[in-house]
C-alpha cells in the first residue's frame, strides 16, 4: 500500500517536475563549470582553473567566518524560531475572537518586503540601541534578531496546517483516560506532528544557508565580516571583486551544505523511526 502510494506521489508531482527540474539543474550546472574556470565577467572566455577555486576556498579565514555565522543562523533557527512557532501554534489553535487577527498579525513580517523589515529594524535599532548598533560584536545578533522576527510567523502556519490535521477526538481519549496536557502533547501531538515539523526544520537549515537580503541592507558588510554569510560574500566576490569563479565555487559550498543539512535531518528521523519500530 505504501508503495503504491508512492509511486501515486511520484507520478502527481512528475509533471511539475518535468518543468521545474531543468530550470534548477541547468544554472547548477553551469555555476558548478564556471567554478571550474577563472573569469572577470567581461573576458569574451573563460580560463581553466580546475580545482583551484575550491583549493583556494580551503584556505580562506572569511568563507570560514562566514560559513561559521551560517551555522550560528541555522542554530538559532531551530532553537529559537521553530520552538515559538509551535508554541504560538498550539496557543492559536483554537478559534476565537481575536485569534483570527493575531496569527494574521504574526504572519505579516513573513509576506512583507525584505527591504521594508532590513530598513524598519535599522532604523529602531539606530533609534534604541545606538551604541549597539555597528559594534562588530552586536550586528551579528542584532540582524538574526530580525531574520527570526519575520520567520516565526511562516512556522507558525506550518504547525497550524499541521495540527488541523490531527483527530480532535484522540486528545479527548486521552483526557478522559486522565492524561495532562503534556503527556498528550508529547505522546500524541508531537508524533502525528513529526512530518510537518521535518518540513519546518528542513527549510529553516535550507533558508539559512542561502540568507542574504535582511543582512545586505541591514549591514552592508559594515564592519568588515562582522555579519558575513556566504552569501553575501559569494556577491562581494563575484559583483565587486569581478571573481566570478570563485564566487561560483562559493555556490557550490552553499549548495553542498544545504543538502547536507537536509540529509542530516532526513538521516536523523529515519534512524529515529527505526529505532521505535
Amino acid at each position: 500500500m505504501n508503495k503504491r502510494r508512492g509511486v501515486t506521489g511520484l507520478l502527481f508531482a512528475l509533471p511539475a517536475a518535468v518543468v521545474y527540474l531543468p530550470l534548477l539543474a541547468i544554472p547548477l550546472v553551469y555555476t558548478f563549470a564556471l567554478s571550474l574556470h577563472r573569469w572577470d565577467g567581461l573576458a569574451p572566455s573563460w580560463r581553466w582553473y580546475g580545482l583551484g577555486n575550491y583549493s583556494s576556498l580551503l584556505n580562506d579565514r572569511i568563507f570560514w567566518i562566514a560559513l561559521w555565522h551560517n551555522l550560528l543562523l541555522i542554530g538559532v533557527s531551530l532553537v529559537v524560531q521553530l520552538p515559538l512557532g509551535l508554541a504560538l501554534a498550539l496557543l492559536l489553535r483554537r478559534a476565537g475572537r481575536l485569534t483570527g487577527l493575531i496569527r494574521t498579525s504574526i504572519f505579516i513580517p513573513y509576506i512583507l518586503p525584505t527591504v521594508v523589515i532590513a530598513l524598519v529594524w535599522r532604523l529602531l535599532f539606530t533609534r534604541a540601541v545606538p551604541t549597539l548598533y555597528g559594534d562588530a560584536q552586536w550586528m551579528l545578533p542584532l540582524v538574526i534578531v530580525a531574520i527570526s522576527w519575520r520567520f516565526i510567523g511562516f512556522h507558525m502556519v506550518l504547525y497550524l496546517a499541521g495540527l488541523a490535521t490531527i483527530d480532535p477526538q484522540l486528545e479527548e481519549a486521552a483526557t478522559l483516560d486522565g492524561a495532562g496536557h503534556w503527556a498528550i502533547f508529547r505522546h500524541i501531538t508531537l508524533p502525528l506532528l513529526k512530518p510537518v515539523l521535518v518540513v519546518s526544520a528542513t527549510l529553516a537549515v535550507i533558508g539559512s544557508i542561502k540568507y542574504f537580503d535582511i543582512v545586505y541592507v541591514m549591514a552592508g558588510g559594515d564592519p568588515p565580516q562582522s555579519t558575513e554569510l556566504l552569501a553575501t560574500y559569494m556577491f562581494e566576490q563575484g559583483f565587486d571583486a569581478r571573481r566570478f569563479g570563485y564566487a561560483s565555487a562559493i555556490a557550490v559550498a552553499m549548495v553542498a551544505a544545504a543538502g547536507l543539512g537536509a540529509g542530516i535531518i532526513w538521516l536523523a528521523t529515519r534512524v529515529r523511526v527505526g529505532r521505535r519500530s
